[in-house]
């Protein structure tokens, strides 16, 4: 076994010489296996064991046979506690996600700590079985239908890349490789328990299957799997209009002429292809390419909302919105501007950077722009505040005699529906000084009696 598994990591290039590995080691048989070979075929690794908690004593069991192996053999360990970070949800089935997702996000760290190439998992051919039918249930598309890959990136825009090289093998070698070589493991009740969809798939569904149709079951499902993967990887991005291909669809928006000329069989993979790269947590299955598709037979400024972010139907364009983590002020809360000092800056997530210094003199050359406005000092109170523009808000547009409510003046600067919610104003109290990255507001412009300039800067965040 140990030759086959090398001659399929040189078969799908998944190692080059000098790669470092960290591999995701539960405990169980496969990915103890995985460890043992990777270890005999001379690869450098490391090892991240994820303890969430859930089985107790169990669980601290399979810690300890993890750390014991390594220590064995001295490969470097990192151990997460994941306790405190699950907790078991209303509905189970999200418990396993809700696991997952724990696990990669802890992998993605310390692979960029411990500066490795690859992080190896230990996904083998029955285990792709079930997922193809897993995907099947969840109708999440041809890329559903391809079921895992032997390598990928580990996520959106990572270089790191995810490994599976015990795709091609059986969990019966693999068991088998266990008994020869003495490899120590522990089984984990939790993979029985029937409250979980891929506990029934494996132990009803699949046997029921076999029994039914004959031993080449599982064998049918892979090769099935493997033919749509050449179709989902080569030959349908072949036929892509070019602003169509991965670079465009990273930037998070698809333009619409060329989408809309798609099949619309072709046009359901692309878009469940969006979701996983723009929105990767958001659901990507049939009803969601449903909901898009009446969504693009819609008027414009309409969106699809999910938990994890929204997809908006502009003018010309299909944009993929992701909910900014990071955003410290989607709460509305205001950022505070003290101009008892000459210069500063404030940051949020949403509107960007703005910095301000005031002038010793009066300059020549009046700048009223949307990245840089000069403001009468004289006008504005020693406290400023920064937050999100709301319904209602009104402003005098520079060079305009009225005000205008602030919904207005961006539907006519057509600033695309998906965009507004980021739109923050910077206010003196009740009125309203700066559109940030927009317009100043008409009344604080600098006069000729004007004693104090205020020069503001804005700086968008970079998508």
């Amino acid at each position: 076994m140990i030759d086959s598994i090398e001659a399929y990591i040189k078969a799908h290039h998944l190692l080059s010489n000098g790669d470092r590995i960290l591999v995701g080691v539960s405990g169980g048989t496969d990915s103890m296996v995985l460890l043992d070979i990777l270890h005999r075929l001379g690869v450098g690794t490391e090892v991240a064991h994820v303890n969430y908690g859930l089985r107790g004593a169990a669980s601290d069991g399979d810690a300890a046979l993890v750390r014991a192996y390594c220590s064995e053999r001295n490969i470097p360990l990192s151990e997460i506690d994941a306790g405190p970070s699950i907790s078991l949800p209303d509905r189970i089935g999200s418990l396993q996600a809700r696991a997952r997702k724990i696990r990669y996000t802890a992998f993605a760290k310390i692979a960029v700590e411990a500066d490795v190439q690859c992080v190896a998992v230990g996904h083998h051919r029955d285990d792709q079985a079930e997922t193809v039918l897993l995907n099947i249930q969840r109708r999440a598309g041809l890329d559903g239908l391809a079921g895992m890959r032997p390598s990928r990136r580990l996520h959106a825009g990572s270089e790191i890349r995810l490994i599976r090289p015990l795709l091609e093998s059986t969990r019966k070698h693999i068991e088998q490789y266990a008994l020869q070589f003495d490899v120590p493991w522990r089984r984990d009740k939790s993979n029985a328990d029937m409250r979980f969809l891929r506990a029934r798939i494996r132990h009803n569904v699949l046997p029921a299957l076999v029994q039914a149709a004959g031993d080449r079951t599982i064998d049918d499902l892979i090769e099935m799997a493997s033919e749509i993967q050449m179709l989902v990887d080569s030959d349908l991005p072949s036929v892509l209009h070019e602003t169509l291909s991965p670079e465009a669809l990273c930037r998070g928006r698809i333009p619409l002429t060329p989408l809309l000329e798609l099949d619309p069989i072709v046009r359901g993979w692309l878009l469940l292809r969006c979701i996983r790269l723009a929105i990767p947590e958001a659901p990507a299955r049939k009803t969601t390419v449903s909901a898009i598709e009446r969504l693009l037979k819609g008027p414009n400024g309409k969106r699809v909302q999910f938990q994890q972010g929204s997809i908006w139907k502009e003018r010309e364009y299909l944009r993929f919105v992701p909910n900014r983590k990071h955003d410290v002020s989607s709460d509305g809360a205001a950022t505070v501007l003290s101009m008892r000092s000459p210069h500063g800056k404030a940051s949020s997530g949403r509107f960007g950077t703005v910095s301000w210094h005031t002038l010793v003199a009066r300059p020549e050359t009046v700048v009223t722009g949307s990245s840089e406005i000069l403001v009468n000092r004289d006008e504005l109170s020693e406290r400023l505040q920064i937050r999100p523009w709301k319904p209602g808000d009104r402003f005098q547009p520079f060079g305009m005699t009225g005000t205008q409510k602030i919904k207005s003046f961006l539907r006519e600067q057509q600033v695309e529906s998906s965009e507004r919610d980021s739109v923050h104003v910077l206010c003196d109290d009740d009125r309203i000084v700066w559109v940030i990255g927009h317009r100043m507001d008409d009344r604080y412009r600098i006069e000729e009696k004007t004693k104090t300039v205020v020069r503001f800067l804005h700086q968008p965040i970079r998508e």
